[in-house]
């Protein structure tokens, strides 16, 4: 039986087995989950140091300003960390589907 998420992707990990082969999949994947992650740390590292200049701000256009970029990296944050679990489903979906 396979899993939901795997219903999902299933068709996008056969057309990828079918141009890339099965190795070449699995680096793809990886290589995704890989920078996706890479990302996910620098994001979490700016949104800590926006955090720690607002804290330590005392002007109120340079807070304004702080807190916008704040916003903007949360934003981007949360995009890409649902980036992040679509990879990771992908690649589960494509590990369930070569171990069939």
């Amino acid at each position: 039986m396979q899993s939901n998420f795997c219903m999902k992707y299933k068709d996008e990990v056969k057309s990828l087995i079918k141009r890339l082969g099965i190795d070449e999949t699995k680096s793809y994947l990886l290589s995704a989950l890989s920078t996706l992650t890479r990302k996910v740390t620098e994001l979490r590292e700016e949104i800590y140091s926006l955090k720690e200049s607002l804290n330590e701000e005392n002007n109120s256009d340079e807070i304004r300003h702080l807190k916008y970029d704040l916003e903007e990296k949360q934003g981007l944050l949360a995009d890409t960390l649902d980036e992040l679990l679509a990879s990771d489903s992908m690649y589960l979906c494509f590990k369930e589907y070569i171990n069939k």
